[in-house]
């Protein structure tokens, strides 16, 4: 996995905090991962609107609660992979950060989101043309 995200190997790589995390990931909060309780789905991707935005997040936008909640909620379990795929514009990414945010045990965790760069080192296209990330390859 290093050698796809254009790291050195293991034993090579710098000890943990001598190398940044600027280009590895897509935000950062003072150059240090945020946690998910500090963040709002706009800043991770989900597509701005007349109802709300990073600077407006919680105000107009209530969140709708979908059926898929309850069993992403379950699924988010520690050494689990947990992907979320669907269409362009369906709400995977306010989806799968309002069930974060609203997780007794995620809310608090630190969030890395891989730079566009990165998720393309790591995946590849399928047949049907979506984007498929390098742990759901089998699919």
């Amino acid at each position: 996995m290093a050698a796809a995200l254009g790291l050195a190997p293991t034993g090579e790589l710098p000890p943990a905090g001598e190398r940044s995390l600027a280009g590895l990931v897509d935000v950062l909060v003072q150059g240090q991962l945020p946690r998910v309780a500090g963040l709002d789905p706009y800043t991770l991707g989900a597509t701005p609107s007349a109802y709300g935005n990073p600077g407006t997040y919680g105000e107009c936008d209530n969140y709708v609660p979908r059926s898929k909640d309850g069993p992403l909620a379950a699924a988010l379990q520690a050494g689990r992979l947990v992907i979320v795929v669907g269409p362009s514009k369906v709400g995977k990414t306010r989806t799968a950060f309002e069930v974060l945010r609203g997780h007794n045990v995620w809310s608090g965790a630190l969030l890395a989101t891989p730079t566009p760069v990165v998720t393309r080192r790591t995946g590849r296209a399928s047949r049907d043309g979506r984007f498929r990330p390098a742990g759901d390859l089998a699919r």
